[in-house]
């Protein structure tokens, strides 16, 4: 087990073991994003090939989009265990 950031919707703090650490999201400039805040190597579109400008700025942002586009922007610290939610962390 391990301690990671992830970022939730409000939605989603009242079930939280439905969530994965590989969930996706999408930053402000249209990266994919994966829960823990990481950038993918993909837009939105399924285009591949993300700038580093574009992973840095997408890694920087505190709010996301789900794919339902529900606002993403409540972070906290999770525990975790093979990707999946075990407790949020003390």
């Amino acid at each position: 087990m391990k301690t990671e950031r992830w970022v939730f919707t409000d939605d989603e703090l009242g079930r939280p073991e439905e969530c994965r650490a590989d969930d996706e999201f999408i930053a402000l400039n249209d990266v994919i994003i994966k829960r823990n805040g990481v950038a993918t190597n993909r837009y939105v579109d399924g285009i591949p090939g993300v700038s580093p400008a574009d992973k840095s700025y997408a890694e920087s942002e505190d709010t996301h989009l789900a794919p339902g586009g529900d606002i993403a922007d409540t972070w906290r610290d999770v525990i975790v265990d093979d990707n999946r939610f075990v407790e949020f962390a003390k």
